[in-house]
């Protein structure tokens, strides 16, 4: 596929070496474009002669359609049609797939980017994940200022303990939890475990003894990433799960320090983990949010959205 303008914008579909394309995507997904072939997608643009602008998309683990993985022009070439002349070209290369994205309200074009989505088809934008970054030291400090958590550990009937010293009877009861509320594949703790070694604060959350929920935890560099984290319907009001993330800052303040990095992601699936991090604990993060939306194939609602 091969478009022109009557801006002498070529926009082509591109197979097999385009890293001459590699500076306009993102580092994790540079590799793909050493040998571009199906499921991935690349489309490039060229005016002169010179790449100036790159959609790359591919098949996506997560949904069942297609994912936008990166839209970039030269910006000595925006405001020219040329972003959306290139996600048109990837969207028509997926053939009537539903295909959808996401971005971070950091990005220094997330606004135009918006604008853009607006403008070829996409539905509304919603909030799929929020990035939180903290230390134990600023997370408990925190906490400790606030008179009314003084007494969180003492919330009747719940305890927590390490995810390690967990049962074959907590297994059942967790599978249960898993296949009675349908959680996510994202956040479900035995499949996290087959992808990544946790560390040693991972913890369960129980009810008079019974598993209600979970953190699991795993080092990424210098980074304690807590990306594995739910809390059964119905539960998370309660605020449980304060208590057992303050005993893992703990944990983690004596085994790396109370300076050590902490990052989370917060699902918008997950609204006890949201409202905890938006609302309880504002005051001892730094987020980013991170948003999604979704153009829909020929034959779906204008309204469907990503989940």
């Amino acid at each position: 596929m091969t478009v022109t303008n009557e801006n002498s914008c070529r926009i082509v579909a591109l197979e097999g070496d385009a890293r001459q394309f590699a500076l306009m995507t993102f580092t994790p997904w540079r590799p793909l474009l050493d040998n571009v072939a199906a499921p991935v997608r690349a489309i490039g643009a060229y005016v002169d002669g010179a790449p100036c602008g790159l959609a790359l998309g591919g098949a996506d683990a997560e949904a069942p359609c297609a994912r936008l993985l990166s839209l970039f022009v030269w910006p000595t070439q925006r405001r020219q049609g040329i972003g959306r002349a290139l996600i048109e070209a990837l969207c028509d290369s997926f053939a009537g797939q539903a295909i959808w994205t996401r971005w971070s309200s950091e990005l220094p074009q997330a606004a135009a980017f918006e604008a853009l989505l607006a403008a070829t088809g996409w539905s509304e934008k919603m909030l799929n994940v929020i990035q939180v970054s903290t230390t134990p030291r600023r997370a408990l400090g925190y906490v400790n200022s606030r008179p009314r958590w003084r007494m969180v550990d003492r919330i009747g009937g719940y305890t927590w303990t390490l995810w390690a010293d967990r049962s074959a009877s907590d297994d059942d009861a967790i599978r249960a939890i898993i296949a009675g509320e349908n959680v996510a594949e994202i956040l479900d703790p035995f499949r996290y475990t087959q992808q990544y070694q946790v560390w040693t604060n991972s913890m369960l959350l129980r009810l008079k003894g019974a598993p209600v929920g979970w953190i699991l935890t795993r080092q990424l560099e210098d980074v304690l990433l807590y990306d594995c984290h739910y809390v059964r319907a119905g539960l998370g009001r309660v605020g449980a799960i304060l208590p057992m993330m303050a005993a893992m800052f703990r944990r983690q303040a004596e085994m790396l320090g109370p300076d050590s990095p902490v990052r989370y992601f917060v699902y918008a699936r997950t609204p006890a983990m949201l409202a905890l991090s938006r609302g309880s604990l504002s005051g001892a993060h730094f987020y980013v949010e991170h948003f999604a939306a979704t153009r829909p194939a020929a034959n779906e609602p204008a309204g469907t959205r990503h989940q």
